[in-house]
C-alpha cells in the first residue's frame, strides 16, 4: 500500500498474476479501437518462420504504460504520438520483451524511444545505435551507466526539436542530464522533480517558456542548474530552488538564469544574488556552463562532422534592421512585378498588405543603399527577406546574423555565393530554429539560376512543400528532413533534372511518391529518402525501395 503522495510510480503485479487476457476489463489493451492482443502488421516486426509475432500480445506492457502515463494513457491511444511510436517499436522489435526483465528497465527503454520520436530523432547529429536491439547503455549520447541504468545522458547541441516528453523521467537513475543548445520549447516538465539522483541539469540555450517548476527544489542532491538563454518571461525563481543554495557545501552551488536587470530595471527571471550565481540578459554572450571550454569536460568531442552552415556551437546574434519602414516605392514595385507576370500568386502576394512578401517589399524600399543595388540584387534580397519573415513565426532563428540588414546578402549567415559574383549558390540553414512556412518567393531568391543546395533540415517548418522549388532549376541537393511538412510531395520537383539528393524523411507527408521524381533516378538522383516504411503506421508515403526510393523511414 502506497499513495501517490509517497510513491512516484506504481506497477502491476507479475504477469502470471493477471487474468488470461491481461485486461482487467477497462479496455486498456485497446488503442484507437485496435486490439493489441492481435495488432495490425504495422505494429509488429518480430518474425519466426514467416509468422509475425508480438511481444505484448496480452497487453501487459501497454497496460503498465497507460497506468503511469500523466495523461491517463491518451497519448498511447494516438497512433501518431511519440509515445505510441515508442511502444510500437518496444514491443515490435526483433527481441521480445523478457518477462523477467525488471519493469524499470522496460520503462527506461520506452523513455529513450519516446525521446527519439518526440524530439525529431531522424534529424539528430549523433544517433548511432538508437532504436537498435543493443542495450541503451551502448546508444550514442549515453555517457555512463550503473548496471544497466543510465546515469549520464548528454545530447547537447544535437538538434533535439520539440517539447521535452515527461517520459524522460522514467530514466530513473540520471545523475547528469545535458540538453544544452537545442531547439526545446514549451515548459519544463514538473515531473523532473522525480529524478531523485539528479546532480547536474543543463537546459541553457533553448526556447523553454512558462514558469520554472518549484518541483526542481525537491532534488536534494542537485549541485548545478542551468536555465539561462531561454524564453522564460515574468517569472521568479521558486523559493524551493533557492533553498537548495542554503544547504552548505553539499547544496546547489551553481544556478544560472536570465536574471540580468535591463535599463528598465526589469529581468526575464526574478532572482537575486543570494539565489542565482550568474545572471544573463539579451546582450550576454552565450556560455554553455561553468567550466565549459571547447567541448564539455565530462565528454569527448562530437564524432559527427559539423553541419554545413552552422557554427559549433552556434551563438545567437541580434537581428540588425535598416531604416524605419516608409511608404511604398512604386518604381520598385513595378520592377518586382516585371519578373512575376507569369505567376499570379507571386504578384498577388506582393500587393497583399498582410503578407510577408509585402512586408519584405516595404523593407527593401526603405533600405538606405537601395540605389546602389543592381536590379538583380533587389530581386534576390526581396526573395530572401520574404523567406526570413515567413520562417520566424514562432520565434527568431537561432543564428539570424546579417539577415534583414544592409550588409550584402552574401555575408548573411548560411548563404554561399560564387567567389567572384553576387549570385547565390547555396542556402544552408539546418538546425536553426526556423518555424512557419517556406514562401513561394524562395523562387525569386533563386532567379540567378545558380542555387545548387537548399538545406533546411532539423527545423520546425510546416505546411506544404511549395511547388515553386521546381524553379530552382540548378538544384542538386534538397534536404527538408526532420521538419513538420504536411500534404503530398509536389510533382513539380520532378522537373529538377540536376537533382542528386532529395531527403524528405521525418515529416508528416503522405501519398505516393510522384512518378516524375522516381524517373529522376534514371539521370542524376542517387539519394531519395522518405517516410515510406510500410510496417510503421506513422509512415504515410508510398514509395518502393530500389525501384524508386533508396531508403524508407
Amino acid at each position: 500500500q502506497c499513495t501517490d503522495t509517497c510513491c512516484s510510480a506504481c506497477f502491476e503485479p507479475a504477469p502470471e498474476e493477471l487474468n488470461e487476457t491481461g485486461d482487467s476489463g477497462d479496455g486498456s489493451n485497446v488503442v484507437n479501437g485496435v486490439d493489441m492482443a492481435n495488432p495490425p502488421g504495422g505494429v509488429t516486426a518480430s518474425k519466426t518462420d514467416d509468422v509475425v509475432t508480438h511481444s505484448d500480445r496480452e497487453g501487459h506492457v501497454l497496460k503498465m504504460l497507460k497506468k503511469i502515463a500523466p495523461d491517463g494513457g491518451a497519448s498511447l491511444n494516438d497512433l501518431l504520438s511519440a509515445q505510441f511510436k515508442a511502444y510500437s517499436w518496444l514491443v515490435g522489435s526483433e527481441e521480445s520483451i523478457d518477462v523477467h526483465v525488471p519493469d524499470i528497465l522496460v520503462l527506461q527503454r520506452y523513455a529513450m524511444a519516446t525521446l527519439y520520436y518526440g524530439l525529431a530523432g531522424h534529424g539528430w547529429v549523433d544517433k548511432d545505435k538508437w532504436l537498435s536491439n543493443d542495450d541503451v547503455c551502448e546508444w550514442q549520447l549515453v555517457e555512463a551507466c550503473v548496471g544497466k541504468m543510465v546515469t549520464e545522458f548528454d545530447p547537447y547541441s544535437n538538434n533535439l526539436v520539440g517539447q521535452i516528453p515527461v517520459e524522460i523521467t522514467h530514466i530513473r537513475m540520471l545523475e547528469l542530464l545535458d540538453l544544452t543548445d537545442n531547439e526545446l520549447y514549451g515548459p519544463i516538465p514538473t515531473e523532473f522533480g522525480y529524478l531523485a539522483d539528479l546532480e547536474i541539469l543543463r537546459l541553457g540555450g533553448n526556447l523553454l517558456t512558462g514558469t520554472i517548476p518549484f518541483q526542481l527544489g525537491q532534488l536534494a542532491g542537485l549541485q548545478e542548474l542551468y536555465l539561462h538563454d531561454n524564453e522564460f518571461l515574468g517569472t521568479s525563481m521558486p523559493g524551493e530552488i533557492c533553498d537548495l543554495r542554503n544547504e552548505g557545501g553539499n547544496g546547489l552551488t551553481t544556478l544560472w538564469a536570465d536574471c540580468e536587470v535591463d535599463d528598465n530595471n526589469e529581468a526575464q527571471v526574478q532572482c537575486d544574488d543570494s539565489c542565482c550565481t550568474k545572471c544573463f540578459g539579451d546582450n550576454s554572450e552565450f556560455i554553455f556552463y561553468l567550466g565549459y571550454d571547447t567541448y564539455p569536460p565530462t565528454t569527448i568531442a562530437p564524432t559527427s562532422p559539423p553541419i554545413p552552415g552552422r557554427p559549433s556551437p552556434p551563438t545567437a546574434s541580434p537581428v540588425t534592421t535598416s531604416a524605419p519602414v516608409e511608404a511604398e516605392n512604386p518604381d520598385l514595385k513595378e520592377h518586382l512585378k516585371g519578373y512575376m507576370h507569369q505567376s499570379p500568386t507571386l504578384e498577388a502576394r506582393l500587393s497583399d498588405e498582410s503578407s510577408h512578401a509585402y512586408e519584405a517589399f516595404l523593407w527593401l524600399g526603405s533600405s538606405k543603399n537601395l540605389s546602389e543595388m543592381s536590379e538583380f540584387q533587389k530581386l534576390q534580397r526581396y526573395g530572401l527577406v520574404t523567406f526570413y519573415l515567413s520562417t520566424i513565426q514562432d520565434h527568431d532563428w537561432k543564428v539570424p546574423k546579417g539577415w534583414k540588414s544592409d550588409d550584402h546578402e552574401c555575408s548573411w549567415f548560411g548563404i554561399v555565393c560564387e567567389d567572384s559574383n553576387t549570385t547565390l549558390t547555396e542556402i544552408n540553414l539546418p538546425s536553426n530554429r526556423m518555424s512557419g512556412t517556406i514562401p513561394p518567393e524562395i523562387a525569386v531568391a533563386g532567379l540567378g539560376d545558380e542555387i545548387t543546395k537548399l538545406i533546411l533540415s532539423g527545423n520546425n517548418i510546416r505546411g506544404n512543400i511549395p511547388k515553386e522549388l521546381a524553379l530552382l532549376n540548378r538544384l542538386e541537393e534538397l534536404d527538408l528532413r526532420a521538419n513538420d511538412f504536411t500534404g503530398e510531395i509536389p510533382i513539380e520537383i520532378g522537373q529538377l533534372i540536376t537533382l542528386k539528393s532529395l531527403q524528405l524523411e521525418a515529416n508528416e507527408l503522405e501519398g505516393a511518391m510522384p512518378e516524375e521524381i522516381c524517373l529522376l533516378k534514371e539521370s542524376n538522383l542517387s539519394v531519395l529518402i522518405a517516410d515510406c516504411d510500410s510496417e510503421l503506421p506513422f509512415s504515410k508515403v508510398t514509395c518502393e525501395v530500389n525501384t524508386c526510393c533508396t531508403e524508407c523511414y
